[in-house]
């Protein structure tokens, strides 16, 4: 495979993730406490006094800034930085 041919490849994984960012946002927003009933309020009232839900909601938060930058560097530039593949 080329180098070119990578790119395209990469450059298409990369497309079909970040059109799954805004309706995702849309649909769970940015709350920070979690919902009653569901899993993570059972894993915090299983865990108290440890809030396991903060370390979920943290590591996510920091999963949706890495793919809002990706999609500002890569999508907004329309180029593909020489070492993404590595990176990535």
């Amino acid at each position: 495979m080329t180098s070119e041919a990578r790119d395209v490849k990469v450059r298409a994984v990369l497309d079909q993730a970040l059109a799954r960012l805004d309706p995702w946002l849309l649909q769970h927003g940015r709350s920070v406490e979690a919902q009653p009933g569901s899993r993570h309020a059972l894993d915090d009232e299983a865990a108290f006094p440890f809030p396991i839900s903060h370390a979920c909601q943290h590591a996510l938060a920091h999963a949706l800034d890495h793919l809002q930058t990706l999609r500002s560097v890569v999508v907004k530039a329309g180029d593909l930085p020489m070492s993404v593949k590595y990176r990535v």
